[in-house]
């Protein structure tokens, strides 16, 4: 009997001696325990895309303001007008992402619409655009190699078809036509928040 009590004591002490050691795994501490690799490798892919945009965008800075625009202009324009917004997208096939990029300040517009380029990967121009509207859209179906382009103007339909290095720079003259943008092409500054730079 002595003995029965002995081992019912022995085994209770076992048990609570367990259960005191076993702790419930808390998320905030293996949060903590993650090493620095670990939590950067959550980050790093944010933070180097937006390095790379800056980057980029200082790139566009530097072109506006030494080779788009004359010293004349730059005096011109009030500080609050010295910024603008790019998109970028691969119009050739050629792995390398051309760069649209959209004045829309007042120094830059008129009645019939804004000034807006289009830039090569190495910030060289392919296309200075007058009197543009955005969107732009970007059709998947490709003529002498290029995407085709379509701009709405008064309701109807301006297509953009690259020739000779260039699309047409002032869409205003460029004919009407029926075509129009598939469902799936890609808009230009379409919708939504996009980020202003200065220059």
């Amino acid at each position: 009997m002595k003995n029965n009590i002995i081992i019912q004591a022995l085994v209770l002490t076992s048990l609570s001696i367990i259960s005191c050691n076993k702790v419930e795994n808390n998320p905030i501490e293996e949060i903590q325990k993650m090493s620095p690799k670990d939590n950067d490798t959550v980050t790093a892919i944010p933070n180097l895309e937006k390095t790379k945009r800056d980057d980029t965008a200082k790139r566009i800075a530097q072109y506006i303001t030494s080779d788009y625009l004359s010293p004349e202009d730059l005096q011109s324009i009030e500080v609050s007008d010295r910024k603008f917004r790019y998109q970028e997208i691969d119009l050739n096939a050629d792995g390398e992402k051309e760069i649209f990029v959209m004045f829309s300040t007042p120094y830059f517009c008129g009645t019939g619409g804004c000034s807006m380029i289009l830039l090569d990967h190495q910030i060289k121009p392919i296309t200075k655009f007058t009197v543009t509207r955005p969107p732009v859209y970007a059709n998947p179906d490709t003529k002498n190699g290029w995407n085709v382009l379509y701009i709405k103007e008064r309701e109807e339909w301006k297509e953009l078809i690259y020739k000779n290095g260039t699309y047409p720079s002032n869409p205003s003259i460029v004919t009407t036509t029926t075509a129009k943008p598939s469902n799936v092409a890609t808009g230009i500054f379409e919708e939504g928040e996009f980020e202003d730079y200065p220059f």
